[in-house]
């Protein structure tokens, strides 16, 4: 399928002339790049700028070795044909500096979602329950690897065992593994989870929990952590170096290793220390205002739009 959309995107720039093209993650930033390169050479020296930005890359050390080859390959054959590329955190920074491409090209620009409308009083009112409420977890992740739903439940079994009583969560996503984390679940006697499936109502359905769950073996900058952020919500995710970027332990949010027994340990300090939940849900949000509003990050990108317009005019 790649051959077909470079051709058509090589189509659209030679119809629309735009000054930029601005490709994202994996398999955008390679169509567009390689469309700007075709669209510029055959322009006869007209240069197309073409900016790519990287929400993970595919050859990280977690990333299984024959994906993480080709992306190794493919990332480093792109290179010469990348005029800006903005990296979502400092580490992919780090990996990107390996590439074939001058540092001084490669910019770090956190990912910023939209603030949210002020909630209505009777909105504000529906979302509050008693405090002594078991609190609830939620995941908002797609259900295939790098996403580790078969942690989460490994360790709320393990926390039922500790607390006598089952902890519900919600789990917002569909894909692949569904099926399997659905048995695994059955085989745990797991019944207090709710099934979401693909949800479009995100925001809402975060202002009905009280902890924010994300495990995986590697991440660029999520931004269901930063929506976990935006709503005020307690955050446990994996320690990983994106995700350290958006959270500094117990200031904002808890980091945990991959491994049930870190995991249930987390939670069973969350789920004993309502204050702390609040603290850090609180500090989050502040977090949030502070440095991943899109305004913030549209006005960064915006700045790489005006380096790569004047070097082409120049």
């Amino acid at each position: 399928k790649l051959w077909p959309a470079v051709q058509q995107l090589t189509e659209l720039i030679h119809t629309h002339k735009p000054a930029i093209v601005h490709g994202h993650s994996a398999i955008g930033g390679l169509v567009s790049r390689v469309a700007a390169h075709r669209a510029s050479v055959s322009a006869q020296g007209v240069q197309v700028p073409a900016v790519y930005t990287v929400h993970g890359f595919g050859f990280k050390p977690e990333v299984p070795l024959v994906r993480r080859t080709a992306a190794a390959l493919a990332e480093h054959m792109m290179a010469r044909w990348t005029t800006q590329m903005i990296c979502v955190s400092k580490y992919e920074r780090e990996l990107a500096l390996n590439l074939a491409i001058d540092s001084d090209r490669v910019h770090v620009i956190a990912n910023g979602i939209a603030r949210l409308p002020a909630p209505t009083e009777d909105a504000t009112q529906s979302d509050t329950h008693s405090a002594s409420a078991l609190p609830r977890l939620i995941m908002v992740a797609r259900m295939k690897r790098p996403k580790r739903h078969d942690l989460l439940l490994q360790a709320l079994a393990k926390v039922r065992s500790t607390l006598g009583h089952e902890v519900p969560v919600t789990f917002a996503g569909d894909g692949p593994l569904n099926d399997e984390l659905r048995a695994q679940a059955k085989a745990l006697n797991l019944t207090k989870i709710t099934w979401a499936g693909d949800v479009s109502h995100v925001s809402e359905l975060l202002n009905q929990h009280d902890v924010f769950v994300l495990l995986s073996d590697h991440e660029g900058m999520p931004i269901t952590v930063l929506e976990a952020m935006r709503a005020g919500l307690c955050v446990l995710a994996s320690n990983l170096p994106g995700i350290r970027e958006q959270i500094n332990a117990y200031q904002d949010g808890i980091l945990v290793a991959n491994t049930p027994d870190a995991v249930a340990e987390k939670l069973l300090q969350l789920l004993r220390d309502p204050h702390m939940r609040k603290r850090l849900g609180r500090a989050a949000q502040q977090k949030y205002e502070d440095s991943f509003t899109a305004e913030s990050m549209a006005e960064r990108v915006l700045q790489v739009y005006r380096q790569c317009t004047q070097e082409t005019t120049t």
